[in-house]
């Protein structure tokens, strides 16, 4: 007899986020990068000779001295900046992870050398009781819920000191760790976020999870079940938060949950659409606002008209 060619298979979807220390910080640009590079597992390598390297800068942020520190000793201070005095550090990042008001559009390495003094926002954070950051399968963090995870990332307020808050709450948000210079040498491996970056993202995986799921799952990264020797003997592993985000919006796509965005042009909140039939707003609170709004501009609307056809009248 013939099998099926569609099967199910059972999987648990364990997220182990770890603690990270995160701060804001502003980078100032010293000048450019002169040979990037790009990071193949733990090795960093020049671009090839057949591949034009993009442009990068060098950047100099100010930030606690490089020693680790443990996590019990964060906890006893009021803020990580009491603990260790600051050091300048140089480091490299590309031009792309840079605002686009800091340039103007003509600028590159070779018709604009100088391009130091000038500044942008992002975020630092410092891993705390990790042997290797940047191997999650040595992570020992307990298991928490992504679907938490998700629901404060999207109801963050645009601006630095929400993000802030919730980086310190969740931890790794990506695999963007950079190498910290002092005089040349890497003397550490911090992560970063580039909010500019981080905003423009977030609004593109609102629309992806609102969107139809072909869209998103004709490019979505792969799932990837992990074997494991007790039931339902496979797991989904994620670490880092963005990961993390993509597979809430995979699997919530492959099992036909569906969310719609408010159309109240100053909420804009995803909801989930419980029923088939179309809803518009997140709550009645919205929908009566939003109804609101719209009476009184067709009333605007009516009285112009009769100031106009009375003045038409008259003339």
């Amino acid at each position: 007899m013939a099998q099926p060619s569609n099967f199910v298979v059972p999987a648990q979807f364990r997220f182990r986020p770890s603690k990270v220390s995160w701060v804001a910080r502003q980078g100032e640009i010293v000048g450019w990068w002169e040979k990037p590079e790009i990071l193949k597992g733990d090795v960093w390598e020049h671009f090839p000779d057949n591949r034009p390297a993009p442009d990068g800068v060098l950047v100099r942020i100010d930030l606690p001295s490089s020693r680790m520190l443990s996590e019990h000793v964060i906890e006893k201070s009021r803020s990580i900046a009491e603990l260790t005095p600051h050091c300048s550090y140089i480091v490299r990042i590309l031009r792309s992870a840079i605002p686009t008001d800091v340039w103007r559009p003509y600028e590159n390495r070779q018709n604009t050398p100088e391009i130091g003094g000038r500044s942008f926002d992002l975020f630092v954070g410092q891993y705390l009781n990790l042997p290797d950051p940047v191997s999650p399968e040595k992570w020992n963090d307990p298991v928490k819920n992504a679907w938490d995870m998700r629901d404060d990332y999207f109801d963050i307020e645009g601006n630095s000191k929400s993000l802030l808050r919730f980086l310190n709450k969740w931890g790794f948000w990506g695999h963007s760790f950079r190498p910290l210079l002092v005089e040349g040498a890497i003397v550490d491996l911090r992560t970063f976020v580039f909010p500019h970056q981080f905003w423009e993202q977030r609004e593109e995986y609102r629309r992806a999870l609102a969107g139809k799921p072909r869209a998103w799952l004709g490019k979505a990264p792969a799932l990837n079940l992990v074997p494991v020797k007790e039931p339902p003997y496979f797991q989904v592993q994620r670490f880092y938060c963005e990961e993390t985000l993509q597979t809430t919006i995979t699997i919530d796509h492959l099992t036909n949950v569906q969310f719609g965005i408010c159309q109240r042009s100053d909420c804009g909140r995803l909801f989930r659409r419980e029923t088939r039939q179309k809803k518009l707003y997140c709550s009645l609170k919205c929908a009566h606002l939003a109804n609101v709004r719209k009476l009184r501009a067709e009333k605007r609307k009516a009285k112009l008209n009769r100031k106009g056809a009375e003045l038409s009248a008259k003339g």
